[in-house]
């Protein structure tokens, strides 16, 4: 009597570029004779890895594989894939493998074509292998708490993937390939040792999670501004020494807490920044933003690991704050004005033919503050390619601009460009138990000495009713604001 057929299942597998059909069929022993494991060792399948020349396969383990398509095998000390996964796990679509001692991943991991969710959070392993590319089902990775150093350039063949885990690694760079990931929305790269993103991400225009606490970045590349579904950033814990002077074009959540460095607040991105008070008694004319650990210009330059590049000096009482105010823009002064470059009229020509008011501003009178909306984001990085220009300007067109004009909405790329502080804002760290109230400087851009006089003027002259200073900086009430009039000087 034949022994009755258990499982059956039919794969390909690749080695040097050829591709292998393998039939496996496995049968019951007859209850008497039934083993608690059974070698397989020395047979045709074993020609094709040649690590498996010799192994058991566990048949509970089989049967538990075959009559399921999620597995659920944390804590159990694996220290590599379980044989019978290859043997029979094909069909498998999710497998949860999380808080073992598994170093790398199995030369056949190419055969899991169903997998769509694979867990691997706190393991021991130290690289990806390029075989990752043929798991085109796959929709989400996590490989968070291992040791990995680099993320090989095949995963931007996972065209389905949405979500990316990779959270307390050894991470210093990530691949380009990772903008070919249209469908991306979650990328959580917090806890490693980036100092960059990619540029190529600003093609996953479906990223609405990113995470990067805990790295060391110094800035922000202008391109997450522009990201259309961006819903939650954060930048908690890195080494940031200035913010986008751009608002977003679609956000929830921006936090940005323990950067001692950052000395000062975009006014655009302070008034996104803004949410509704935690406490229902809490000072009215505040902006409630997370910011814990930072915005302390009060800290002597001198005792800063990165120096200040501009001083800012008060009018009203005389004092002085030195700032590391965007490094990779170019200040003027209004008593020389300084015209803009050949490149930057170029630039600043082709943004405001591809986009007609970008910007949209409107004042929320309840809570005191600006709106910002950005309606640039979907159109902008389409249109760019069909300019006939040098590479040299797609690339800067491309980068994004670095602000805009709060008089006439020009957008800024490499300046000159010309800031007025405003002294005297308000937060509260929404995070405090207790009501913890903060003075902060922050800061608007003009494109030109032309936009910066105009500005400054009308508030120079307006003496006799202190609110028309503020009203011509762009807000509607003094409230607990002042405009700084003075100049800004570079320290350098």
């Amino acid at each position: 009597m034949h022994a009755p057929k258990i499982w059956e299942s039919k794969f390909s597998t690749r080695e040097n570029k050829q591709t292998t059909e393998v039939n496996i069929e496995i049968f019951a022993l007859p209850l008497d004779d039934q083993p608690s494991r059974l070698n397989c060792g020395r047979n045709q399948l074993c020609t094709h890895y040649k690590n498996l020349t010799m192994y058991y396969l566990d048949l509970e383990m089989v049967q538990e594989i075959s009559e399921r398509l999620i597995l659920h095998w944390n804590y159990r000390g694996y220290s590599s894939f379980p044989d019978e996964l290859f043997v029979c796990g094909n069909h498998v679509c999710e497998l949860y493998l999380k808080y073992n001692n598994i170093t790398r991943l199995p030369d056949w991991i190419d055969t899991m074509t169903n997998l769509t969710n694979i867990y691997l959070q706190a393991n021991y392993l130290t690289e990806l292998p390029e075989a990752i590319q043929f798991l085109t089902s796959l929709k989400t990775l996590d490989v968070s708490q291992n040791y990995l150093s680099e993320i090989p350039s095949s995963i931007g063949k996972l065209g389905k993937l949405k979500s990316i885990i990779l959270t307390h690694n050894k991470l210093t760079c990530l691949p380009d390939s990772l903008g070919n990931l249209s469908h991306l929305t979650s990328l959580l790269l917090s806890g490693n040792r980036l100092t960059r993103l990619p540029d190529s991400l600003h093609r996953c225009l479906h990223l609405e999670n990113i995470h990067l606490d805990m790295n060391n970045f110094t800035s922000l590349p202008s391109f997450l501004t522009r990201l259309p579904r961006l819903h939650r950033l954060s930048v908690c814990s890195n080494q940031l020494t200035h913010l986008p002077h751009l608002p977003f074009a679609s956000i929830e959540r921006f936090l940005c807490d323990n950067n001692p460095n950052l000395t000062y607040l975009p006014y655009p991105l302070a008034c996104q920044m803004n949410r509704p008070p935690a406490m229902p008694l809490a000072t009215r004319n505040v902006l409630h933003i997370s910011c814990h650990g930072c915005f302390q210009p009060s800290i002597s330059s001198t005792n800063r690991k990165i120096p200040a590049n501009v001083l800012v000096k008060d009018s009203s009482d005389e004092t002085s704050v030195a700032l590391r105010f965007l490094p990779d823009i170019d200040l003027g002064s209004a008593t020389a004005a300084t015209p803009p470059s050949l490149v930057e009229l170029t630039l600043r020509s082709i943004s405001s033919r591809i986009f007609n008011e970008p910007l949209d501003t409107s004042f929320d009178r309840k809570n005191n503050v600006h709106r910002f909306e950005l309606k640039y984001h979907l159109i902008y990085d389409r249109q760019i390619e069909e300019f006939c220009l040098p590479s040299t300007l797609i690339q800067l067109l491309r980068d994004g601009p670095v602000a805009i004009c709060f008089a006439c909405r020009t957008f800024i790329f490499r300046g000159p460009a010309y800031p007025v502080f405003l002294s005297k804002i308000i937060i509260e760290n929404e995070r405090a138990n207790v009501q913890n109230l903060q003075s902060v400087v922050s800061s608007l851009l003009f494109c030109s000495a032309s936009c910066f006089r105009t500005t400054i003027t009308a508030a120079a002259s307006s003496n006799a009713e202190p609110a028309a200073a503020v009203a011509a900086a762009g807000l509607q009430d003094r409230l607990d604001w002042e405009c700084i009039t003075h100049l800004t000087t570079s320290t350098n």
